[in-house]
């Protein structure tokens, strides 16, 4: 059985990302630890809902504006990634947080998964 994830992303990195096969992992501002950030988070979801769950925990509403001018309103397309059990038994842990946030150890290689879409919001 596979799992069904979620990485969210604005238009720029998106082309880099499907150019070379590679999310490469986040090591500035990454809360967790290295690595690519995902979530079960569905792309019908609102953009509010989306960003409040990429951002820190427990951060005021000014905070929250200002997170999302400091790194962006990355969430204009969505990559959806289907993950082998097996792949993600061994490279994805969830974050212990009140948010929906899944960590892939290491640079995500789109080859490796079940199936990759990209989906423009």
């Amino acid at each position: 059985m596979e799992k069904v994830l979620y990485h969210y992303t604005d238009l720029q990195s998106a082309t880099l990302i499907r150019n070379t096969g590679l999310i490469k992992q986040s090591v500035i501002n990454a809360t967790f630890g290295t690595g690519v950030y995902l979530t079960e988070i569905q792309p019908t979801a609102s953009f509010n809902e989306i960003l409040f769950n990429n951002y820190d925990d427990d951060v005021s509403r000014r905070q929250w504006k200002q997170l999302i001018e400091q790194r962006g309103m990355k969430c204009e397309v969505c990559i959806v990634l289907k993950i082998s059990r097996r792949l993600f038994q061994e490279k994805v842990v969830q974050c212990e947080t009140g948010r929906n946030v899944f960590l892939y150890r290491g640079d995500l290689i789109l080859a490796q998964m079940n199936e990759v879409v990209f989906r423009v919001r």
